[in-house]
């Protein structure tokens, strides 16, 4: 028999996943609405993009301009119904037409979700505040309320992300850290939570949900951390729901610990003000693993080749003056560089694995250098003489 305390989590998890499915319901019936009064058989695939690539620091004056008029417009006519944004649609055309998909691919359950998968919807979010912040629009602001919606909707009881919402199944619908999705989820959270720049005008109760929703997020990743020989390490790319145990991506995406990943999760964890023992803990012991596996002494090069495929290839060659890398994966068992080929075969080698996975994916990474060498130890420092509470590794 379940316990009370079982009871209500099975119901929490039923009642979210009647939600997500209402919600994918109501968006297709929303596009399929939209192709019957344009008198479309199917919905028009929009053109693909590069990923939501918005100025840098852009001045008073561009959000007066044209560019930027266009560019808002465009991005406004993107948001799902569900508040999200889908992801490699370009955003330098016209606004989305009656009855076109919100994103590119071809497959039916997508045409209306939404993902946080590469920047998808925390950069929209974060655009939209800025431009309503910079122009005083309503629809820009409103925007956003959706937007923080989608993502408060979204959030698994469990406190972590699946990579789309509604749920579309596979791997998608997985806790995902993977290319800093829940990371950047989170990061944004905080900022809403506390009215940081651009979230000045978010109201005092969805700052209060978004307070909530952090805390639950920073208790997954406290969870999530991989225990390996009773000592703490680094965090994995993607969970399971429910259980948030370490699960597979993609057929080349092993389970096995992520290096960047771990980097960015200790500088989101090192950025919260109201930090305790806990994720100190946490940080330093991320950090640990990292200095454990870092390589020395080696450099990726490309090479061109005449009788490769695309007229180049992959390699790992020795350099004793390289600074340090990091392997994308490593075994949590061994704690040796892991690769994976498209047949789902795992190998030690990057030499060894098919060639196109070796030269189409990132292999090794040179992300968590600086946090380890320069963020990390100030962090500490800054830590041990404020004395909030032991830092040292």
């Amino acid at each position: 028999m379940l316990t009370s305390a079982q009871a209500t989590e099975d119901e929490s998890w039923s009642q979210y996943e009647s939600i997500s499915k209402q919600q994918g319901d109501f968006d297709s019936t929303i596009l399929e609405s939209e192709c019957k009064t344009a008198g479309l058989k199917n919905p028009i695939r929009p053109e693909k993009g590069d990923e939501f690539d918005p100025p840098e620091s852009p001045s008073a004056a561009w959000w007066r301009s044209v560019e930027a008029d266009e560019m808002i417009a465009t991005t406004l006519s993107f948001q799902t119904p569900s508040g999200g944004w889908s992801k490699g649609v370009s955003y330098h055309r016209p606004p989305r037409k009656l009855g076109e998909a919100y994103s590119p691919g071809d497959k039916k359950s997508r045409e209306t979700a939404a993902t946080i998968d590469n920047g998808s919807t925390t950069s929209e979010i974060r655009f939209l505040a800025e431009a309503a912040i910079h122009t005083s629009r309503k629809d820009c602001m409103a925007a956003v309320q959706k937007g923080l919606g989608f993502l408060l909707t979204s959030q698994y009881p469990s406190g972590g992300w699946p990579q789309f919402y509604p749920l579309v199944g596979g791997y998608h619908d997985l806790v995902t850290f993977n290319d800093d999705a829940m990371a950047k989820v989170l990061s944004l959270l905080m900022c809403v939570a506390d009215a940081r720049q651009p979230f000045t005008f978010p109201d005092a109760a969805t700052r209060q949900r978004a307070s909530e929703a952090f805390r639950k997020g920073i208790a997954c990743l406290m969870q999530s951390q991989v225990t390996h020989s009773g000592k703490l390490t680094g965090w994995c790319s993607q969970y399971e729901p429910r259980s948030l145990k370490p699960a597979k991506g993609r057929a080349f995406e092993p389970v096995a610990l992520a290096s960047a990943e771990t980097s960015r999760l200790m500088q989101l964890l090192m950025s919260v003000e109201a930090s305790d023992a806990g994720i100190a803990t946490a940080v330093n012991a991320a950090g640990n693993w990292l200095k454990e596996v870092q390589l020395h002494g080696v450099l990726i090069e490309k090479r061109m080749d005449p009788t490769a495929p695309k007229g180049w290839d992959r390699f790992v060659v020795k350099n004793p003056t390289a600074p340090p890398l990091w392997a994308r994966f490593y075994e949590i068992e061994t704690m040796r560089p892991v690769f994976g080929s498209d047949d789902g075969t795992l190998h030690y080698a990057l030499d060894e694995i098919d060639y196109g996975r070796r030269v189409g994916y990132d292999w090794y990474d040179s992300r968590p250098r600086d946090v380890v060498a320069r963020q990390w130890p100030e962090w500490i420092a800054k830590r041990t003489a404020q004395d909030k509470f032991p830092t040292n590794p």
